[in-house]
């Protein structure tokens, strides 16, 4: 198994020393990384082993902070599809430095730095009352003067699908499903008030029998099964040819705590976001960096 991109639901029960029926109730609820093709679950191996690391540090916590001294950052949070391609880049600037991500979700990253479970936590969580993202909901985990919000990048999250989508009302009166993502993500959060806004009940709309954990996994879900719509990135749906219509330019920051952030191996991490991703990922579609590397200030919107 040692060169698998992906296990098998036996293999991965297998690898994590647990019975698959243990294994299918983790995957279906979101707590460990897995993706669901044509009703076959698989599990990423290397997020596999990335959830064994975290997991394990988090019942430690104290053993987490010396972590930075000797080159291992801990990141948790929120999907994008070129989170990978930005890890990758900074690994080949600093190949003596590891970055171990989890794809937890805006909120559970939130949550796991709060409990000093991680360094940095990836969030777009929007407020509908402050127009502004994350510092809202920071302030729900963090001690509101402890942290920094600095900006990775901004992009276009919109619905896809396989015929013109525009709004929720449209779902509903079209009669097609809603392929909704995990409970703790920021799009999850993001359709939630936008049903409130278009006085619609969660009742009102179809959901698909199945939660997503990422863009990826919306955007092919979609693509696979007929009158489907799902919230993802521009990018994915340009992946799978699916119809795009914008709802926001969305704000995708990294949050930490202040002394972390003035470590020095956090500082080449960001130092490498402003000099370097601009640059090299300013044709990927969708996204904007005007901003990338910039500290965030409370009250200035979003």
């Amino acid at each position: 198994m040692e060169n698998k991109v992906f296990y098998t639901a036996k293999e991965a029960s297998e690898f994590l020393q647990i019975n698959e029926k243990k294994l299918y109730v983790l995957a279906a609820s979101g707590h460990i990384p897995a993706t669901k093709i044509t009703g076959k679950w698989l599990f990423p191996a290397n997020e596999l082993k990335q959830f064994l690391i975290r997991d394990a540090l988090s019942r430690c916590p104290e053993n987490i902070a010396p972590l930075l001294d000797q080159g291992f950052m801990l990141f948790a949070g929120s999907d994008d599809p070129i989170l990978n391609r930005i890890f990758h880049a900074f690994h080949v600037e600093h190949p003596q430095l590891e970055v171990y991500y989890s794809c937890v979700g805006s909120f559970r990253g939130l949550e796991l730095l709060g409990r000093h479970q991680c360094h940095v936590a990836f969030a777009h969580i929007y407020h509908q009352d402050t127009d502004e993202f994350n510092f809202y909901y920071a302030d729900q985990y963090l001690a509101k003067d402890s942290y920094v919000i600095i900006n990775l990048f901004r992009r276009d999250i919109g619905f896809v699908s396989r015929q013109p989508v525009r709004s929720f009302q449209e779902i509903r009166d079209k009669k097609l499903i809603f392929v909704n993502r995990q409970q703790q993500s920021g799009v999850r959060n993001l359709s939630e008030q936008m049903l409130r806004s278009e006085q619609l009940k969660d009742s009102d709309i179809k959901i698909f029998e199945q939660e997503m954990l990422t863009h990826f996994d919306v955007a092919q879900t979609v693509s696979q099964h007929e009158n489907t719509v799902g919230i993802a990135s521009q990018l994915t749906a340009s992946q799978f040819d699916l119809h795009f219509h914008t709802l926001m330019e969305e704000r995708f920051d990294l949050i930490t705590y202040k002394e972390s952030c003035l470590h020095e191996n956090l500082l080449r991490f960001v130092n490498h976001l402003k000099n370097t991703i601009p640059s090299q990922f300013s044709d990927v579609q969708g996204y904007h960096f005007e901003v990338t590397g910039q500290t965030m200030i409370r009250g200035e919107g979003r």
